[in-house]
């Protein structure tokens, strides 16, 4: 697993998600990619990404000048640079994920979809996940297959403010 240099990266992955991905590559796996997002140089979490998604990735002047900004400004503080979730696979992710008791999005690429909330279950081929809408009203419990799975998000600041403000125990 390599641990690439501390540079802003600008990722596209055109056909999955219409936005780009600007943040700093934590670690990278055969498969998986773990990026610690910015956006307006400010630190909103951390997305994983399947490698064979990415239809650009780019560090160009760009990057390097949002690079010594953010540097700068000491906005890559809360930054976990060694951060030690696995990227292997999906399934040591959520189970790490599970482990910390984490508020995640986890997108479907193949739908279109996302399940927001805590994970209820963790199986060795999908994810149970027990989501909330965006006014904080809780749902039905979602399961995805580890095998549409194009994206897990975790705390960001939309993670972070829900999980705050929901009731931390969802009615069963």
């Amino acid at each position: 697993m390599s641990r690439p240099e501390r540079v802003i990266n600008h990722i596209e992955r055109t056909g999955i998600e219409p936005h780009s991905l600007d943040g700093f590559v934590l670690k990278a796996g055969s498969e998986l990619m773990l990026v610690a997002k910015f956006f307006d140089f400010f630190f909103d979490g951390y997305t994983i990404i399947r490698r064979r998604d990415i239809t650009l990735r780019r560090v160009n002047a760009v990057e390097r000048y949002f690079t010594k900004i953010i540097e700068a400004e000491n906005l890559h503080r809360e930054v976990e640079w060694d951060i030690d979730i696995p990227v292997e696979s999906w399934e040591s992710i959520f189970r790490w994920l599970e482990a910390q008791n984490k508020f995640v999005i986890v997108e479907d690429g193949e739908e279109g979809l996302a399940n927001i909330g805590p994970m209820v279950r963790v199986e060795s081929d999908f994810v149970e996940i027990h989501w909330f809408d965006a006014d904080g009203k809780w749902g039905e419990m979602g399961s995805t297959p580890f095998e549409d799975v194009v994206s897990i998000s975790f705390d960001s600041n939309y993670l972070t403010y829900q999980a705050k403000y929901i009731l931390r125990e969802p009615p069963l």
